[in-house]
């Protein structure tokens, strides 16, 4: 199974393409996306950032000891 995520999952052409190319090119593949997928990159990227504050926070703190 493969699953589309990100800003462009609910673009129906470029899941038709998906499909079509996966078709002729004979992969087995089961294609899927889902509305919600769209907010993937979005949940990631902002917990990204939460860990990144949270090391900044940390480094900070070890260098007002110092």
């Amino acid at each position: 199974p493969l699953v589309v995520t990100g800003g462009l999952a609910e673009d129906e052409g470029l899941f038709a393409a998906l499909v079509e190319t996966a078709t002729e090119r004979e992969m087995d593949l089961e294609l899927h996306t889902h509305p919600d997928s769209i907010y993937a990159g979005a949940i990631g990227a902002a917990l990204w950032g939460a860990f990144r504050r949270r090391k900044l926070d940390s480094m900070r703190e070890v260098a007002a000891t110092v």
